[in-house]
């Protein structure tokens, strides 16, 4: 076969979406014109493409349209070279392909996917249920139906195929449960429970109750909170101190714990002031009720502490006998409270190792 050159490719396709003139200078300056010119040459086994982006441009007396991006596709020996993208509304037209331009969730399964834009030249996928059957077989092994790949282009979803496929023990059944309840609350916590078989590499069964599902995903966001933990530093920035059913919260770790089991923020929002020293926290039981007691250093110079913040479980307010026994607290201990804050403002002059760390008692985390 004869060698063709590049002038000599007979057009297969050409299309051009820049206007015709005349252009002024005002046209380009004040409200610049693009187009885009396709052309496509060649035979069906062997062809080139080229796509330009133009802009009216004026340089000097010159009004002229400039190219601002231009593209190439090749297909030889049943490959293509060189980016798709472009080219595909004119590859539906070139080569006649009506069933992708009347079912055009088809274009979502093609994208940019060379594999399947060959196997569509090349005439072996000729309708839209070929297509999905072949998007399955060659992506997923085949586990996904036509009918609810369709379903899922026409309506769309937030969760993407993969995940199904990897994470779920029956990635189609999945599909079509998250078709109808995208937005229910089954749809809601399969997206929540996939994200974390993500990171631990599991498989959730889509049969599943949405009771079941949660309790999955509540050990899922256990165990990723005790991993986060795991990466707090434990050790103590001043000695321990304890008294009367209360405890300051003196490394970090315990700081995050306290904020777990009590639901409030005092890691995110207080750890810093702590370690500053400028602020302190204490934890316990006292006349039955877990509390959290806030104290603030009104005046650095003399080390003035007030209660600022008393707090059951979720930020919830404790009986006035507990808050009566927390201001009393702060006065009776007020000198060694003092001395714990001196320490901590010097903490770099302190070993660390010869602080005292305080033990780690397992603890439920009730999140």
């Amino acid at each position: 076969m004869k060698k063709l050159t590049n002038t000599q490719w007979p057009t297969m396709f050409k299309e051009d979406t820049r206007p015709q003139g005349p252009f002024t200078r005002k046209n380009a300056l004040d409200n610049p014109w693009t187009g885009v010119s396709v052309w496509i040459g060649g035979i069906p086994t062997h062809w080139t493409a080229t796509c330009r982006h133009y802009r009216l441009t004026v340089y000097g007396p010159k009004v002229f349209w400039k190219a601002t991006e231009v593209y190439t596709l090749t297909f030889k020996d049943g490959r293509f070279y060189g980016n798709i993208s472009p080219f595909i509304p004119a590859l539906i037209e070139t080569f006649r392909l009506d069933w992708i331009k009347g079912s055009s969730w088809t274009r979502q399964l093609l994208a940019s996917r060379k594999d399947l834009w060959k196997s569509v030249i090349a005439g072996k996928i000729t309708n839209p249920e070929a297509l999905a059957k072949a998007y399955s077989r060659k992506y997923f092994g085949g586990v996904f139906s036509y009918r609810n790949l369709k379903d899922y282009c026409i309506k769309g979803s937030f969760t993407p195929l993969a995940d199904l496929y990897y994470y779920t023990t029956n990635p189609d059944l999945a599909l079509e449960k998250l078709l109808k309840e995208e937005d229910g609350n089954f749809g809601c916590i399969m997206r929540d429970v996939l994200m974390y078989c993500k990171r631990y590499n599991e498989r959730v069964n889509p049969l599943w109750s949405i009771k079941r599902l949660t309790e999955y995903h509540q050990n899922q966001i256990e165990r990723r909170e005790l991993e986060r933990l795991e990466a707090i530093d434990p050790k103590p920035i001043a000695p321990a101190f304890k008294a009367d059913g209360l405890e300051l919260i003196l490394d970090e770790r315990t700081c995050y714990l306290e904020g777990c089991l009590q639901h409030n923020c005092v890691h995110t929002c207080y750890w810093r002031r702590i370690k500053e020293g400028s602020y302190l926290v204490a934890h316990g039981t006292i006349h039955g009720e877990r509390i959290t007691l806030g104290i603030t250093i009104a005046r650095f110079s003399d080390c003035s502490l007030r209660v600022e913040q008393v707090h059951t479980i979720y930020n919830g307010n404790p009986s006035h006998e507990v808050q009566q026994y927390c201001l009393d607290w702060v006065d009776i201990h007020h000198e060694e409270l003092c001395a714990v804050i001196q320490s901590i403002r010097q903490f770099k002059n302190y070993d660390p190792v010869l602080l005292e760390e305080p033990a780690v008692e397992p603890i439920d985390i009730p999140f």
